[in-house]
């Protein structure tokens, strides 16, 4: 199912003609057990994450989709591949060493890295801001099934993304936001959506359901 993907690029594929780089699957807090207990209720057709990196949390969803026999889903990974203030700052580690003419590579290593894991079907970049890929959606009337929210961790960019993809998402479908143990993420959902909507998942994942 690559049904975005078609409606999106056409004839395009963004995988075609490209030389991978050596794999490189780091990642954090990707395989979490709330993943399982999503898919496994849901058993999606499609799945937007907002915040990719370098793939790990997408490339576990589809193993666990594949798992159950589920073959007929698509993943959007939205990201612009070009690292947030806290790469840029070093709080998490230097963006510094993957710079090339003052840009990251991460955009070609998320590639490479799809393609070494085989999931070229199943995985479609969109490589653009939330904000942007939030109206892409809305105009294509795009209604995920599930969407992942893992990109910025200021409050105001974090409660604008669950804004806008609160609106995206079906009714009935799941939003998995992440890293809910950081204040500023925690605020801004507990003001999108009220203290009582927002289901706290393990150490540092959240649920809420349209």
């Amino acid at each position: 199912m690559k049904e975005f993907r078609s409606k999106l690029f056409g004839e395009h594929d963004p995988y075609a003609n490209f030389r991978p780089m050596p794999p490189d699957m780091q990642g954090w807090a990707s395989d979490r057990p709330v993943f399982r207990e999503v898919l496994t209720e849901l058993k999606p057709n499609l799945i937007v994450e907002v915040g990719t990196w370098k793939g790990m949390s997408a490339f576990h969803m589809a193993d666990l989709l594949l798992k159950m026999g589920h073959r007929d889903f698509e993943i959007i990974c939205v990201d612009t591949w070009l690292g947030s203030v806290e790469h840029w700052t070093q709080m998490y580690g230097p963006i510094h060493p993957i710079l090339r003419n003052g840009r990251p590579q991460l955009y070609e290593q998320f590639l490479s890295n799809v393609m070494h894991r085989g999931y070229q079907d199943w995985i479609t970049p969109l490589p653009i801001d939330s904000l942007n890929a939030a109206h892409i959606f809305k105009v294509m009337e795009i209604k995920p099934d599930l969407i992942y929210i893992d990109a910025g961790h200021e409050y105001y960019s974090v409660k604008q993304d669950l804004f806008m993809y609160s609106q995206v998402l079906r009714t009935g479908g799941y939003l998995i936001g992440d890293d809910f143990f950081h204040e500023p993420v925690k605020t801004a959902a507990f003001d999108t959506f009220g203290k009582d909507k927002v289901i706290p998942k393990g150490e540092d994942k959240f649920v809420w359901i349209k």
